[in-house]
């Protein structure tokens, strides 16, 4: 898919309404592909968190719990729903930090940081979305095991690998871009030799990340998304310790401007931070392909 280009067998699609991203498959690919059986190897291991029944029909929902809601069937795609899950939820028990006051004297901008001054017990849930990413994990491997063609007439503009790790540990994303998705990309750095920057990218990782986290955690300069110059190298990043995606030096085709490339992640530590850059890779999809009238 670097040096080819390859008929389309899935894309990723954007979703602010929901929010949440969706992960389009073409019919040749299910009819070979039907069903990942629970007896699969990754399907164990990932069972071993304590995850509910797996699913594995591309024609019905699909992932752990059946969490990756198949939506509807369109132009010869199934559409898979990936909807970003509540991580930081507010209870109806009173904040035992203020005592439901929400206001905390003994600081300094008097906000109760326990609950964000809302007088309600703040609690964490990361098995939903931690389901959630080892259900879209199993399917993107089994995407990215394709070897045939489909009968799309689009092209294939990105493939992306994850991982799901365990007690936060390992939520990388990785991938490949076309040769048509870096020629587009290098049309917009043309346009800034500097830092192009990708604002629908950015906005769709805000939405991302305040639904799963609260808004209250938005700081417009975690998030950033741009494209180098017209060779076409794209980054992206968000909250974190240098949390980001893009593409590296290092890489023997990131030279040659006339091929695609490969993509890779540095630091991203939590299913919420895969999301959240997950959701921006979905919103440059939509974007190229409308930008590439006969893609």
């Amino acid at each position: 898919m670097i040096y080819i280009t390859v008929p389309c067998w899935y894309k990723l699609s954007w979703r602010a309404d929901i929010p949440g991203f969706l992960v389009k498959i073409d019919k040749d690919f299910i009819e070979e592909y039907k069903q990942i059986p629970k007896t699969a190897p990754i399907v164990r291991m990932l069972k071993s968190f304590n995850f509910p029944d797996f699913s594995g029909d591309l024609e019905k929902h699909f992932g752990f719990g059946g969490i990756l809601k198949l939506i509807k069937r369109k132009n010869d795609f199934n559409e898979f729903l990936v909807e970003m899950p509540k991580i930081k939820i507010k209870t109806n028990e009173e904040c035992a930090e203020c005592k439901g006051f929400g206001k905390n004297e003994d600081l300094y901008s008097g906000e109760c940081l326990y609950c964000n001054d809302t007088g309600k017990k703040i609690i964490y849930d990361w098995h939903t979305a931690n389901m959630t990413s080892a259900s879209l994990y199993i399917l993107l491997m089994q995407l990215n095991l394709f070897k045939g063609n489909t009968s799309s007439k689009l092209p294939q503009l990105m493939t992306v690998r994850t991982i799901t790790g365990k007690d936060g540990r390992g939520y990388s994303i990785s991938g490949l871009f076309s040769m048509a998705l870096r020629k587009w990309l290098g049309t917009l750095g043309a346009i800034d030799k500097n830092e192009y920057k990708l604002s629908q990218i950015i906005e769709a990782m805000k939405t991302s990340y305040g639904h799963m986290l609260g808004q209250k955690n938005i700081n417009e300069y975690f998030f950033d998304a741009y494209v180098f110059d017209e060779r076409g190298l794209f980054h992206a990043s968000c909250p974190g310790n240098a949390c980001s995606i893009g593409s590296y030096y290092n890489d023997y085709d990131v030279s040659k401007s006339e091929y695609g490339y490969k993509f890779d992640c540095h630091n991203i530590d939590s299913s919420a931070q895969q999301f959240t850059l997950l959701s921006g890779l979905a919103a440059l999809h939509d974007q190229a392909r409308q930008a590439m009238k006969n893609y």
